[in-house]
């Protein structure tokens, strides 16, 4: 590699592994900014060597399954740090496998997002929480697999809008918030051009329903 055009002072390099499944690293193999060893420029110097070995990262693995008529692609995996905070995604395949990449070693929390697909979210170890979820330990080289698991449908909530002439339905939102559970949020959909809604994969619970018009041309 080499990196053109740069001006007189001190720089610190990353090479960033992004889907490569190899840990990113600062030179010299520095995992964070502070520790990485800063190289000194001069105005028309050209420095070589500021080379890196990286090392292989861990994966996580495994297969979703769900009911029958479930789009699995829609689904997606997050791996998140043991405090909740996210650290990667990935994508579920027709068959429903899926494998993130580029972890460090540690402890992780897995989380199944359905995306209204009508199957419940949820996290590894059968989990509705963050709180109560399983963690799995990983090593970094390591492939971690057999991270799976079983979805379950929810339930839906279906209507019909009307309004008058004119009026853009398909510009129209239907928004979802629990009543009972706090951890829930909202969920949203767009509604048909012929006024049809359906809100599913929601879990036990009381909610209010909210109509956001946006610009459709209804209040």
């Amino acid at each position: 590699y080499a990196i053109k055009g740069l001006p007189s002072g001190n720089y610190k390099v990353e090479f960033s592994s992004y889907q490569s499944n190899v840990l990113a690293q600062w030179y010299k193999n520095a995992a964070s900014f502070e520790g990485g060893t800063a190289v000194a420029l001069t105005s028309g110097q050209d420095v070589a060597g500021v080379d890196a070995t990286l090392v292989k990262a861990a994966t996580i693995s495994g297969k979703v399954t769900a009911p029958a008529g479930v789009d699995l692609t829609a689904i997606s995996v997050a791996i998140h740090a043991s405090d909740g905070s996210t650290l990667k995604y990935a994508q579920v395949d027709p068959d429903g496998n899926y494998r993130a990449v580029g972890l460090a070693t540690g402890r992780y929390k897995v989380e199944f997002t359905t995306d209204n697909t009508g199957v419940l979210d949820q996290w590894y170890g059968g989990a509705s929480s963050v709180e109560s979820a399983a963690e799995v330990a990983a090593t970094a080289g390591q492939d971690l697999t057999g991270i799976n698991v079983q979805l379950i449908k929810g339930a839906s909530i279906t209507g019909k809008i009307t309004a008058p002439l004119g009026v853009d339905l398909s510009r129209v939102q239907v928004e979802v918030s629990s009543a009972s559970n706090a951890r829930f949020g909202s969920r949203s959909v767009s509604v048909g051009p012929e006024g049809a809604y359906k809100v599913q994969g929601l879990p036990e619970g009381s909610y209010r329903i909210g109509f956001i018009p946006g610009d459709s041309g209804a209040l």
